[in-house]
């Protein structure tokens, strides 16, 4: 992205990493894009919101810069996609094994256990192993039953992929997570980025898309699987840029991914309840 951007869309800003974008790039002007009546009054002073509309769509069909902050905002309520650079997780895993990414096996016998993930977006994970045929509620996203790997580490890579020019990419090591409607990170390591270098590569020749994306990795018996894909940010978007990934591209600091590794964060969740203001 140009140097020259001074306002970023958030879409599906109702995500907690929205605030965490926000803190992290004070140079820099947001606006939030919600599901609900328009919420304002935030004490962050680069960031307002306002409700899904005639306005985001336009956001997304001009050259505007947006990112997702949640998948499910790169589908109409239709299902249709909004983006054509975004991938089901079972499309996106496909595409990398075929480039040589070792990713977990799909199950496809509806009575097998396996981990369950939305397809189209993350909603929901079961912390427990689950098969089709257990589903309850159908929440639009999508199914996806992946085989249950026993992983020695976890990593979740952020990366923004540039058309002509080599992907930029951050990584950490998350060193304890808790499950609720999804994962979260409660403590985590940014790392040396080199080893996975190939990965991102095979990303950039098997997904044509521009933007930001992420990746979780697990490291099982020595060898890397990639278990999920999504063009999203995650909330540890403040950790990466002390480190030295830029995601916008406005820090004058060259950007290299082996020299971001040491910096450690532990994380406090919290949850706001949405309404308009009176």
């Amino acid at each position: 992205m140009p140097k020259n951007i001074d306002t970023i869309h958030i879409l599906g800003a109702e995500k907690q990493c929205t605030t965490s974008i926000a803190l992290a790039y004070p140079e820099l002007q947001f606006i939030g894009h919600v599901d609900h009546p328009e919420v304002d009054g935030w004490d962050i002073p680069n960031l307002t919101f306002v409700q899904d509309g005639a306005a985001t769509t336009e956001v997304v069909s001009s050259d505007s810069r947006f990112v997702y902050a949640c998948q499910r905002w790169a589908y109409s309520t239709k299902g249709v996609k909004r983006d054509a650079g975004v991938f089901t997780l079972s499309e996106a895993l496909k595409l990398l094994s075929n480039s040589g990414v070792l990713t977990p096996a799909h199950i496809s016998d509806p009575d097998k256990k396996g981990r369950l993930k939305g397809d189209k977006w993350r909603k929901p994970d079961a912390v427990e192993e689950t098969s089709l045929n257990n589903v309850g509620r159908n929440y639009a996203c999508g199914f996806s039953v992946q085989e249950t790997l026993q992983p020695d580490k976890t990593f979740s890579l952020c990366g923004r992929t540039n058309k002509g020019q080599e992907s930029s990419f951050g990584v950490v090591e998350v060193l304890r997570e808790r499950y609720g409607r999804e994962a979260f990170a409660l403590a985590a390591e940014t790392v040396n980025g080199a080893p996975f270098r190939n990965i991102v590569r095979a990303v950039e020749d098997s997904l044509e898309f521009e933007g930001l994306f992420s990746l979780n990795i697990l490291l099982v018996n020595g060898d890397f699987y990639v278990s999920s894909f999504r063009r999203t940010i995650p909330p540890y978007v403040g950790l990466l840029r002390k480190s030295g990934f830029d995601m916008f591209g406005v820090s004058s600091i060259p950007d290299r991914e082996d020299r971001r590794y040491g910096y450690k964060a532990v994380f406090e969740h919290h949850y706001s309840t949405y309404g308009a203001l009176k």
